[in-house]
């Protein structure tokens, strides 16, 4: 994610990481009230699941899908990846 907008901007998403590696169910959980900027930070959960480039759930997991919250951050030069408690 390389956002060259405005600055002070930051949003959280969610999705969810099926078993094969695939991402699903992405959303704004927390907008940052910029469009552009919260379409693009869903683009890159929707880019990390297409084309293998996460590759499968590892088997000693014992989920057929991992909930996902990302802080988005451009600012602070980091996001932060917080794993959201499967329900259940």
């Amino acid at each position: 994610f390389r956002w060259r907008g405005q600055e002070g901007l930051r949003a959280t998403i969610y999705f969810v990481i099926d078993r094969d590696g695939t991402v699903s169910e992405v959303d704004i959980l927390e907008s940052s009230r910029n469009v552009r900027f919260d379409i693009e930070a869903m683009g890159a959960a929707e880019c990390a699941g297409s084309r293998d480039r996460l590759g499968p759930l590892p088997d000693a997991l014992p989920l057929d899908r991992l909930p996902i919250l990302f802080k988005i951050d451009p600012k602070a030069g980091r996001s932060a990846a917080l794993q959201e408690e499967p329900a259940g």
